[in-house]
C-alpha cells in the first residue's frame, strides 16, 4: 500500500513540474504567433534614421572609437543617454549589417 502512495505522489509531482513548463511553452508559441508577421518589416521613419542608417557610429561597427562615443554625450544629443542601447546596435551591425529584420 505504502508503494502505491509512494507511485501517486511521484506522479502528482511529475504533473505539477509539467504544467510551468507547457505554460511557458504556450506563452512562447503565442509571441511568435502574435509576432511572426513582422519579420518582414522594413525600418520606419520614427527614429530609425537618427538611431540606425543614418548613423556613422552605429555603421562603423563595434570598435573602440565607437564604444567610446556609446558612452560620451555626443549621442545623448542625438536620444537620450543609453549607452547600452548604442553598443547593441553597434554589435548588431557588425555582426548582420544594415537589416532590418535583426536590428530592433
Amino acid at each position: 500500500m505504502q508503494t502505491s502512495q509512494g507511485t501517486l505522489s511521484s506522479e502528482a509531482t511529475k504533473q505539477k513540474n509539467l504544467i510551468p513548463i507547457l505554460i511557458c511553452l504556450a506563452l512562447a508559441i503565442l509571441t511568435v504567433i502574435t509576432f511572426w508577421s513582422l519579420k518582414d518589416c522594413g525600418f520606419i521613419n520614427l527614429d530609425d534614421p537618427l538611431y540606425v542608417y543614418e548613423n556613422a557610429y552605429v555603421q562603423s561597427g563595434l570598435n573602440w572609437n565607437s564604444i567610446g562615443q556609446a558612452f560620451s554625450s555626443e549621442l545623448a544629443k542625438v536620444g537620450h543617454w543609453h549607452p547600452l542601447t548604442w553598443l547593441s546596435l553597434m554589435l548588431d551591425y557588425q555582426i548582420f549589417g544594415l537589416n532590418p529584420t535583426v536590428i530592433t
